[in-house]
């Protein structure tokens, strides 16, 4: 089975929410032209991210919606006009005091598949967790711990196009984040993120890593370039189960990242480097 998935590298636009949306949906109708039957937007994609880093502010909380809601329904309708799955990050809001780092997958018939809320949210009350620019700068805190609550699932989603899973940005880090997906039986997980220009070099290394030693495509959506004097990585990449670089893009442009995902290759991996099961087995060791 093979099918060709999109991954999308954008900033906000600086006009606002609507038309970040906007300029999203001309990617996405972009994307489904060329073949794209998966697309992947950045994490909270219709908004700065910098809305996040330097000074608390309630305000901030008012970005929030709902699922379904504004945004979800403008793409659920070009989904199922064009009959694609399309990963939608958003800033969600449950409960007026219940807020997720969401990423929400829109099926071809305009349906809401599921969701997955990003479970591992960095930073801590007592330490500080910085974004630093390439001159070593600290330019703001971020803020996350603030705003999002963290999720506790891992939802694995059977589709025609195989066996999806999500990830969110600093999620990526841990093997255990990974680890539930996959042996949940991910064939390919999807990372939307908005990573610091610092951390440039992890996005290769880390990304090829997680789709070598849990043998599944690994895909990031990445932000590039400068956006409200944040550097971002770009690079967004995708990556097959042996653990080589599909296709990438660079770090400056907003892009289109296009690659094969061939389903068999992940079962043949599977066999050729059995990792995941003998996982299965130091865990049943462990457990005795």
């Amino acid at each position: 089975m093979k099918f060709i998935l999109a991954s999308i590298q954008m900033n906000s636009d600086p006009k606002g929410k609507e038309e970040s949306v906007k300029k999203a949906c001309k990617l996405i109708k972009k994307a489904a032209s060329k073949g794209a039957k998966v697309i992947v937007l950045p994490e909270v994609f219709n908004i700065p991210y910098s809305e996040f880093v330097g000074k608390p502010n309630d305000n901030k909380f008012l970005l929030a919606e709902s699922i379904p809601g504004p945004t979800t329904d403008e793409i659920a309708s070009l989904s199922k006009k064009c009959k694609i799955y399309v990963i939608v990050p958003l800033f969600e809001k449950t409960s007026e005091n219940e807020y997720y780092d969401t990423s929400v997958l829109i099926g071809p018939k305009g349906n809401i598949v599921g969701a997955y809320r990003k479970t591992t949210i960095p930073g801590y009350p007592d330490v500080s967790c910085n974004w630093i620019n390439t001159n070593n700068k600290i330019v703001g805190e971020s803020l996350e711990r603030i705003y999002f609550k963290p999720g506790n699932d891992y939802p694995v989603f059977d589709t025609e196009y195989g066996k999806l899973g999500m990830l969110i940005c600093w999620d990526r880090h841990f093997p255990e984040n990974w680890r539930q997906l996959s042996t949940a039986g991910a064939d390919v997980i999807m990372v939307p993120s908005a990573v610091p220009r610092n951390d440039l070099d992890t996005i290769e290394f880390v990304t090829r890593t997680r789709a070598f030693e849990n043998s599944l495509y690994a895909v990031m959506s990445c932000r590039p370039n400068i956006e409200d004097g944040l550097e971002y990585t770009g690079s967004s990449m995708i990556v097959d189960p042996y653990g080589k670089v599909v296709n990438s893009a660079g770090v400056n442009e907003e892009t289109i990242v296009f690659g094969e995902i061939d389903l068999d290759e992940v079962k043949k991996q599977r066999i050729k480097y059995p990792i995941l099961k003998d996982i299965e087995a130091l865990n049943s060791k462990l457990s005795k």
